[in-house]
């Protein structure tokens, strides 16, 4: 029936079933089925805070499945309705000022002081931290111009309205940025330590997952060797696969390959990344899918296999996924050196300064920087 002709009881049955039914269709990776279920929430939800919890879903859905600028689009509004406030196209002076305002906000705040700040209690604060943990990865792959905004949005709410679980993943995004963006690295590995003293004192892992590939994959190896990850990296993997968390279940065997390319043997490896894609294609997750493409092509190039790369019609259909399209110019630019192409490998590394702005960048500039120099000096 409708929202009006049913009982309290029956209506809060049906919304939680509704919910749950959507949460299921998404981890089956059936998104239709999902999409339809969101569609018949928002037709019959009585207010729109019964509709916080299947949108959240519905972001869920549109992001694993691809539709990544959507899933972007949908969750800014269901923020602005909340009350956030996040530039929908922001200029260098936007992110210098915000960058400004985080940093007034957060000195003369020491570690204890934040981790003595009450539990979060409104519930409108609670839900725009939980859409901007879930929105935080797909600004990275295809907005990273919002990047920034996410970060620092998650630590306003924390100060203002406390800490919860959630805040774990705003401190350590914060950290990441302090590296990439202020090359800040003390103070990066400050707020990255503090993400995981968050997670210890909610004794929740389902955070772990998130902020340990955040950590690990963007603050550590700005001063630290990068084998010091992987323990951290492959638990990572199993805390996100544990607490249900599939998308970063599936994006963390990608980290943790990722940085293993260099350390392990490579045909070895490539074999794990080809089960690795079949797990991920399995359960819908496209954009990590399309990640761990690029780096199994940059290891078939090393093995001398012919690999017909779709990245320029990924790149060319409705996502820009400027971080995919670094990491593939990055690895052409490596194997275009190592085997003489050394013109080629310049090329590349022009095309990779192109897109070197992203504002988690860890070691992509400076390993763009050397072997653009090795070619050129090669020429």
């Amino acid at each position: 029936g409708t929202p009006n002709n049913v009982d309290d009881s029956d209506y809060t049955l049906l919304l939680v079933l509704h919910n749950f039914c959507a949460e299921a269709a998404y981890c089956c990776a059936d998104f239709d089925f999902a999409f339809e279920l969101v569609q018949r929430v928002r037709e019959n939800a009585r207010s729109f805070k019964d509709t916080w919890a299947i949108e959240s879903t519905n972001v869920l859905a549109l992001g694993s499945s691809g539709k990544m600028n959507l899933a972007i689009d949908c969750g800014l509004q269901i923020l602005r309705k909340l009350g956030a406030t996040i530039p929908m196209a922001p200029t260098n002076r936007d992110i210098v000022r915000a960058h400004k305002s985080s940093k007034k906000l957060l000195k003369g705040r020491s570690d204890e002081r934040l981790l003595r700040l009450p539990p979060i209690a409104d519930a409108v604060a609670s839900s725009k931290m939980h859409l901007l943990n879930l929105l935080f990865m797909y600004t990275m792959m295809v907005r990273p111009d919002l990047l920034p905004f996410i970060g620092w949005q998650m630590i306003e709410i924390t100060v203002h309205s406390g800490l919860s679980g959630m805040a774990s993943v705003g401190f350590a995004l914060h950290a990441a940025l302090l590296c990439g963006i202020g090359k800040d690295i003390p103070n990066g590995f400050r707020f990255g330590n503090l993400a995981l003293k968050v997670c210890e004192r909610f004794g929740v892992h389902v955070w772990s997952g998130r902020v340990l590939p955040l950590i690990y994959g963007c603050v550590h190896g700005w001063s630290r060797p990068i084998p010091e990850s992987f323990e951290a990296l492959r638990l990572a993997q199993r805390m996100s696969t544990e607490s249900g968390d599939i998308e970063f279940a599936m994006l963390n065997y990608n980290v943790y390959y990722w940085n293993r390319i260099e350390y392990t043997n490579i045909r070895r490896l490539a074999n794990d990344l080809e089960a690795t894609m079949k797990r991920m294609e399995f359960y819908g997750q496209y954009g990590s899918f399309i990640m761990t493409k690029t780096a199994l092509q940059y290891l078939h190039h090393l093995l001398g296999y012919e690999y017909a790369s779709d990245l320029a019609k990924v790149l060319g259909q409705n996502e820009n996924f400027e971080l995919i399209a670094l990491w593939a110019y990055s690895h052409e630019m490596v194997s275009s050196y190592l085997f003489g192409d050394y013109e080629n490998s310049v090329r590349a590394g022009e095309l990779c300064e192109e897109l070197l702005h992203a504002p988690v960048c860890t070691v992509d500039a400076p390993v763009n920087a050397l072997f653009i120099g090795l070619s050129a000096m090669a020429q």
